[in-house]
């Protein structure tokens, strides 16, 4: 049985300010863009090397997954973006799996908690408190197709956080 592989980054520090409407406008704050860089780097190092980039439409969630695939070289128009990331559960997020194109080997996926840290946790009978801004959590799910994805049957491999 082959593994697939998903890579969970929590957007990067964003911004809080009057200047917004809206949560999923939030941007990144200077400080977010040093450390999605510094994260991207070490995804690179570490050979994480995704098959397709899947975001959440938030602002700070894209702009993340844009610093990603700027180190990378992977092209813009071919990121995916998912709604059902936004303020997602981690059983909604297992329904995002699920429906990850079949032929996706490595997949990296950016979006926010609480729901990032909960996914972790049911996917990998972990107990990772709070998987910080601009963390990433590279998963090794141990089946063959990702609408076979579900609770405690993977291996977290990496840990990375800036702190």
């Amino acid at each position: 049985m082959t593994t697939k592989r998903i890579t969970f980054v929590r957007h990067a520090k964003s911004l809080h300010n009057e200047y917004v409407k809206q949560d999923i406008e939030r941007h990144l704050s200077e400080r977010g863009y040093s450390d999605a860089l510094n994260a991207a780097l070490w995804c690179q190092k570490n050979n994480i090397a995704p098959d397709l980039f899947v975001t959440s439409p938030a602002i700070r969630a894209f702009t993340t997954c844009l610093i990603f695939a700027n180190v990378y070289g992977y092209p813009k128009n071919e990121l995916l973006i998912e709604e059902e990331i936004y303020e997602a559960s981690a059983n909604r997020l297992l329904y995002v799996l699920a429906g990850l194109p079949p032929e996706k080997e490595n997949v990296i996926i950016f979006g926010h908690n609480p729901g990032f840290t909960d996914i972790v946790n049911v996917l990998t009978n972990s107990t990772i408190f709070n998987l910080p801004t601009a963390g990433v959590a590279m998963v090794d799910l141990n089946v063959g197709s990702w609408n076979a994805v579900s609770e405690s049957k993977s291996t977290l491999i990496e840990l990375y956080s800036r702190d």
